[in-house]
């Protein structure tokens, strides 16, 4: 957890004062965005808002819904604090940022609030984080794919935001390492109410 708060704590110094990444970012934004109206942009387009923060808020309540008819009371409080904390400590980290959302010509979206970190991606993380962890306590021998899985399915939400033209790559970079960090809070808290019972 403090390697990841670290990084971000660099990312973030770059990002304010200018560095690599936010040299690496204004290049990739203007080479990564998809074409206004072409079938990447519309594909990502209805990827993004299948991750938006009321679809994920959504995914989040089927799933304690889900734990809780399995009695999984330590998953339940888990995805409970996980989400909605990641989805507040990326808005708070926003605010404190301020960071202007990429400038493009003929974006697909284009929005007025802050960009550092990136919400979406925070808040796909957090579901799916706690999602694949769950899934890999109960079925330990098919970790690796529930991983990868969440890993795979988180990327293309980081993707879907920079082809959009509303995030740079540090952006999606900082919530990865930001709700990271809190992941691992949320989920040491999970398995330290797992030791106290008998699984």
């Amino acid at each position: 957890m403090l390697a990841l708060a670290a990084a971000w704590i660099f990312l973030a110094l770059d990002v304010l004062y200018g560095g690599p990444v936010s040299a690496l970012d204004g290049w990739l934004a203007a080479h990564v965005h998809a074409p206004r109206g072409s079938a990447l942009s519309l594909a990502m387009l209805f990827w993004t808002h299948l991750h938006s923060h009321v679809a994920i808020l959504c995914y989040s309540a089927l799933l304690v819904l889900i734990l809780a008819r399995r009695r999984a009371w330590p998953w339940v409080a888990g995805v409970a604090l996980a989400v909605p904390g990641a989805m507040l400590l990326n808005a708070t980290l926003k605010a404190i940022i301020q960071r202007s959302r990429p400038v493009l010509d003929n974006p697909v979206l284009a929005l007025e609030t802050y960009s550092f970190p990136s919400g979406h991606t925070a808040a796909s993380l957090a579901f799916y984080g706690m999602l694949a962890a769950w899934l890999a306590y109960r079925y330990p021998r098919l970790r690796a794919p529930f991983v990868a899985g969440a890993t795979v399915l988180v990327a293309l939400v980081a993707y879907s935001r920079m082809a959009l033209g509303v995030h740079y790559f540090g952006d999606v970079l900082a919530a990865a390492l930001s709700t990271g960090a809190w992941l691992v809070i949320c989920l040491g808290r999970v398995h330290a109410r797992l030791a106290e019972r008998p699984r």
